[in-house]
């Protein structure tokens, strides 16, 4: 069960100040859940992953990126975007 968390208005106001707003925080913290719960009507999603959404991104990042132009996109695990190899994560 989702619990709408206090942090929602706050960054739907940053949201509304920044062309970009950086989400972080511990491992395993619901990140991505409370993402995707608040915004999965009115964003995309891409995950970093994902080697092929990844290697498109290294490859061709103003291709990868005129993809959304018409939504707001979640960068999820960006992080990764500049490992060739990908990591394990334990």
């Amino acid at each position: 069960m989702y619990v709408p968390r206090k942090l929602s208005q706050t960054l739907k106001k940053a949201l509304k100040q920044f062309p970009a707003v950086l989400v972080t925080g511990p491992r395993q913290s619901g990140k991505t859940t409370f993402l995707l719960q608040e915004f999965h009507r009115d964003f995309d999603y891409i995950s970093f992953d994902d080697p092929l959404e990844r290697g498109y991104a290294l490859q061709d990042p103003q291709g990868f990126l005129n993809r959304f132009k018409d939504k707001p996109v979640i960068l999820d695990e960006i992080q990764k975007k500049g490992s060739k190899r990908g990591q394990v994560c334990s």
